[in-house]
């Protein structure tokens, strides 16, 4: 797994870390552009962000570059605005050309060099579908609102599944079904949870589910089971029954490990006597919220734009390329201040 670090640790210790289960910190990546951003490619290889002096409406635009070798995998992509295939060298990104107002999905080929436009009405969501990644889903923003398609990688064979999604979408692990939010009547702050099917397109509203607007991505555990987020809680969610029982308070679960046996997820904490320090605990548990364990601790920018934790899809050795490693002196210091910080954080739960 990789994280982000970010300055509020300490003006020399921003890049990309990873921490391993037994909890065994490692920094992979410092840059005077700062890494941001960590994502795994489907081989286990480590792709990040790094800044670029340019943004799109005031978002900051990174560069994509390879851990290894420091390769440019994609240039100008919108910040948390990328997801690589599950089975192949190709990623989705978010770009924005310059006098638009919209932005661009576009499927980027780092191998051949290759850039293709999906749409150029890009919502903000988008994900691979299945395993073998031979299908797309992406938000589009057609008449003021936006709608959810599916389409080949490139963008062809495209079809409208559904109108008035907002926001944000969840497809299932399979691939075949994709969990989304719509605006509940008469309500600005509330949201319904639907369901549409990809192959038929028929979508229903998983009955009694009304949850707030902005409340964190909504990741499914099983065939049938969905964690969404109620405010600060983490709540399971038969999508069939609209049945719900709380997983963990005050978590906001970001993924589901690839073999499907741990979440994971982060929680915010406030140290010391005057409730100076906020900071963010990254930890582990399973699809049922039993056996929690933490792994990490870090500052709480790191839940902001700096970058989330992710799981590595399949193990592969991490070898930073030389440019980008820090000095051995640094490394021990930073690693100190980071088992620290999860020590103070241990003990507030014995």
């Amino acid at each position: 797994m990789a994280f982000t670090v970010t300055e509020n640790l300490g003006a020399d210790c921003p890049g990309i870390w990873s921490v391993d289960g037994e909890g065994e910190y490692r920094w992979l990546a410092a840059h005077k552009r700062s890494p941001v951003f960590p994502s795994f490619q489907h081989d286990g290889r480590l792709a990040f962000g790094l800044f670029t002096d340019r943004d799109y409406l005031a978002y900051p635009l990174i560069d994509i570059v390879g851990l290894e070798d420091g390769k440019l995998l994609a240039r100008g992509v919108l910040f948390l605005g990328f997801t690589w295939s599950p089975a192949r060298e190709q990623l989705l990104a978010l770009t924005a050309k310059p006098g638009r107002k919209r932005l661009s999905l576009v499927l980027v080929e780092p191998e051949h060099g290759r850039t293709t436009t999906v749409t150029d009405a890009a919502g903000g969501s988008f994900a691979w579908l299945g395993g073998d990644g031979d299908m797309i889903a992406f938000l589009k923003v057609e008449d003021g609102q936006e709608s959810l398609w599916v389409a080949d990688p490139d963008g062809t064979h495209a079809r409208r599944l559904t109108r008035g999604v907002h926001e944000r979408f969840a497809a299932s692990l399979d691939g075949k079904r994709i969990a989304f939010r719509r605006s509940a009547a008469g309500s600005r702050f509330t949201d319904e949870l639907w369901v549409v099917d990809v192959e038929r397109g028929d979508e229903r509203r998983v009955p009694g589910v009304l949850l707030p607007d902005r409340s964190g991505p909504d990741v499914w555990t099983g065939e049938r089971t969905l964690v969404v987020h109620d405010d600060d809680d983490a709540v399971l969610v038969d999508v069939q029954s609209g049945q719900r029982s709380l997983l963990a308070q005050d978590v906001l679960v970001l993924q589901l490990s690839p073999d499907g046996s741990r979440l994971l997820a982060i929680r915010k904490h406030v140290l010391g006597a005057d409730r100076e320090q906020e900071v963010i605990a990254v930890l582990t548990m399973r699809p049922d919220g039993t056996d929690e364990q933490l792994l990490a601790v870090t500052d709480a920018e790191l839940g902001n734009i700096h970058g989330i934790p992710v799981f590595q899809p399949v193990a592969h050795e991490l070898i930073p390329a030389d440019e980008l490693t820090a000095p051995p002196g640094k490394k021990q210091r930073c690693r100190s201040k980071l088992i620290a910080l999860r020590e103070r954080v241990d003990k507030l739960n014995p």
